[in-house]
C-alpha cells in the first residue's frame, strides 16, 4: 500500500513539474534593427535592458534579416546583442522580413519559386552556422491575392527548418472579425495586409505565432491607444478560432503613442500636418512633466492618457506603463496562451519587469 502511495505522489509531482515546464509562460522580446523611427530607443538602451533583465527573457528576436524579390537574404545581428545572448544562453530567433514591407517586392518574391528556394536555403545555412534556436518570419503588406503563395512559402520554409531541428514562428497581423469589414479603413487593412494570412495553415505549419496586437491607432487614425484591452481580446478570440491557445504568443507594446502638429516628412514633405509616432517611456514621461500634463486612467481601454496644450494646440499621449502592461499580461493567463511577444526591448517602463515577476 505504501509503495502505491509513494508511486502516486511521485507521479503527481512529475506530472505537475512537466505541466509547468511545458506550459509555463514564454517571454519573447524584440530588438529593433536601427534607431531611425522616433519610437526606436538607442541601441545601448536595448543592451542595458537585456543586461539587467535577461533572466526574464526566454527568446530574443532581433530584427536582423531581409529577403528581396530575388530571394537574396542579407543582414546581421548587432554583435553586442549576439555576444550577450550567447554568453547567457538566451535563445535567439532572428526576425526575417520582406524588404521595406513593400507589396510589389513581396509579390515578385512570392511569384518566383526559384527565389523562394534560394531564400530558404540561405536561411537554413545561417541558422546552422550561427546556432540559432530558430527564426520568425515577419512578412507584411502582402496583398490578399498572394495569400496562397505566402502560405506555401511558409509551409516549405517551416518544413525545411524543422527537418534540421529549428523552431519556426510567424508574426501575424491582428484581425478582430471576418470580412466584410465594418469600415473603409478596416477594409483597406484587410485587403492590403491582414487578409494575406491564412491563420489555420500558418498556425499548423509553425511552432507558434506572435499576434501583433499593437498599432490599433497610428499615423492615419484619430488619437487613441496603441492597443486597448477590448481590441486585444477581440483579436485573441478571432485567432483562437483557427490556432490553439498554446501556439499563440500575445504581442504587447511597451512603447507609447504621441500625437502632435508638425512638419510632414512623407509624400507631403514640408507641409504642416498631424503627426503620430511611437516613443519610448523615457521620452513620454519627459513630455508629460515638461508640459505639466495630467495623466488619466481609461478603465475601459486599460491605459493612461493625457491631452494637453502646447503652443495653443492639443497634443495627445497614450502611455504604456506597468499598469497597462499588467492588464495585457493578465490576458495570457485568462486565455491560457503560450506567452508574450513584447515590442520592443529598451523602450519599456522599467517597472514592467516587476509586473512580469
Amino acid at each position: 500500500m505504501n509503495s502505491i502511495k509513494h508511486f502516486t505522489m511521485a507521479f503527481l509531482l512529475y506530472t505537475s513539474c512537466y505541466s509547468f515546464c511545458c506550459f509555463g509562460t514564454e517571454n519573447l522580446f524584440y530588438v529593433l534593427r536601427n534607431n531611425t523611427p522616433a519610437r526606436m530607443t538607442a541601441a545601448q538602451n536595448s543592451l542595458s535592458s537585456l543586461a539587467n533583465h535577461f533572466k526574464s527573457i526566454n527568446i530574443l528576436v532581433p530584427q536582423s534579416y531581409r529577403i528581396d524579390e530575388n530571394g537574396v537574404v542579407w543582414g546581421a545581428i548587432d554583435p553586442d546583442i549576439l555576444d550577450f545572448a550567447i554568453k547567457h544562453s538566451i535563445k535567439i530567433m532572428p526576425l526575417i522580413t520582406n524588404t521595406e514591407f513593400n507589396k510589389d517586392i513581396g509579390h515578385k518574391f512570392l511569384s518566383n519559386p526559384s527565389a523562394q528556394t534560394t531564400a530558404i536555403q540561405s536561411i537554413l545555412d545561417v541558422c546552422i552556422k550561427q546556432h540559432y534556436y530558430g527564426v520568425q518570419f515577419d512578412l507584411e503588406m502582402i496583398a490578399i491575392e498572394d495569400r496562397d503563395a505566402l502560405t506555401r512559402f511558409y509551409q516549405a520554409a517551416a518544413a525545411a527548418l524543422h527537418k534540421k531541428g529549428f523552431v519556426v514562428s510567424f508574426a501575424i497581423a491582428p484581425l478582430v472579425s471576418a470580412p466584410p469589414q465594418a469600415s473603409d479603413f478596416l477594409k483597406k487593412l484587410y485587403v492590403n495586409w491582414e487578409g494575406a494570412y491564412d491563420l489555420k495553415k500558418l498556425g499548423e505549419a509553425g511552432d507558434f505565432v506572435s499576434l501583433m496586437t499593437y498599432n490599433q491607432h497610428g499615423g492615419v487614425t484619430t488619437p487613441g491607444p496603441t492597443a486597448s484591452i477590448q481590441w486585444i481580446e477581440a483579436a485573441i478570440n478571432y485567432a483562437l478560432q483557427f490556432i490553439p491557445a498554446q501556439k499563440i504568443s500575445l504581442g504587447i507594446p511597451d512603447y507609447s503613442n504621441y500625437w502632435f502638429t508638425g512638419t510632414d516628412t512623407g509624400e507631403a514633405s514640408g507641409k504642416t500636418a498631424v503627426q503620430a509616432v511611437g516613443i519610448n517611456y523615457e521620452k513620454a514621461m519627459y513630455l508629460i512633466h515638461k508640459y505639466k500634463a495630467n495623466l488619466q486612467w481609461d478603465d475601459q481601454a486599460k491605459i493612461n492618457f493625457s491631452i494637453y496644450e502646447h503652443d495653443w494646440l492639443n497634443e495627445y499621449i497614450f502611455l504604456e506603463n506597468k499598469q497597462s502592461f499588467a492588464a495585457k499580461l493578465a490576458l495570457v493567463n485568462k486565455y491560457n496562451l503560450r506567452g508574450i511577444s513584447v515590442f520592443d526591448l529598451g523602450t519599456e517602463d522599467p517597472q514592467i519587469w516587476d509586473a512580469m515577476k
